[in-house]
C-alpha cells in the first residue's frame, strides 16, 4: 500500500491571504491515523502555540492568536504521518502561503554535520532568525543532513542547527 497523499490545501499553495481566519486545512486521499498526527506538523515562523486536529482525512492547523498579518508561513507535514493501515509517508509535504507580502523565490539551504563524527545528526533542526524583526523560521534536517528554508523574506539571518532530542523545536540546554 502507499502512504497518504495530499490532495488539497486551504489556502492554496503560494497564495496571498491577508485576512486568513480559522485553520489551515490539509486534505489527504485517505483517513489518517490518530497516532502522531499532532507531532507531525511544523509551522514556521512560530508566531503562537500550535494546535493540530485530525478529522478523518484532513489535518486542521491553527496558531494561538491566529495567523499574523504580514507573514510568510510554511506548514510542513513530517514523514511520521500514517494512514489507518500504518502506511507512513516517506517525504515531508509542505504548504507555503502569505498573510501579506508577496512570496519571494528565495532559498537558504545546506548540510548539517556533527562536529566530531562528521555525520548528519539525528533529529536535528535548523533555525534562522531574521535580524530585522527577530522572526524565527525552522526546518527539519533530513537524515542525510540536508536542510532547506524556502520562500524566506529577504534580509539577513542568524542561522543555527541543533540536535532536537526532545522534539520540541526549541534548543534545550543539553541539546548540542
Amino acid at each position: 500500500q502507499r502512504p497518504p497523499q495530499v490532495i488539497e490545501t486551504i489556502p492554496e499553495p503560494l497564495s496571498v491571504v491577508p485576512d486568513l481566519r480559522g485553520p489551515v486545512v490539509i486534505r489527504f486521499d485517505e483517513r489518517l491515523s490518530e497516532r502522531g498526527a499532532e507531532d507531525a506538523v511544523i509551522v514556521s515562523p512560530r508566531t503562537g502555540d500550535l494546535r493540530v486536529r485530525r478529522r478523518g482525512s484532513e489535518l486542521r492547523v491553527e496558531l494561538e492568536g491566529g495567523w499574523r498579518p504580514g507573514q510568510i508561513y510554511r506548514v510542513v507535514i513530517l514523514p511520521e504521518l500514517r494512514d489507518l493501515f500504518g502506511n507512513q509517508r516517506t517525504e515531508p509535504a509542505e504548504l507555503v502561503f502569505s498573510t501579506g507580502p508577496d512570496i519571494p523565490q528565495t532559498a537558504l539551504a545546506g548540510i548539517v554535520t556533527e562536529r566530531i563524527t562528521g555525520r548528519p545528526p539525528q533529529r536535528a533542526v535548523v533555525e534562522a532568525v531574521r535580524q530585522a524583526d527577530s522572526t524565527v523560521y525552522v526546518a527539519p534536517v533530513a537524515t542525510d543532513g540536508f536542510y532547506a528554508l524556502l520562500n524566506l523574506p529577504n534580509g539577513e539571518y542568524e542561522v543555527m542547527a541543533y540536535a532536537d532530542a526532545n522534539q520540541d523545536w526549541t534548543p534545550g540546554p543539553t541539546e548540542p
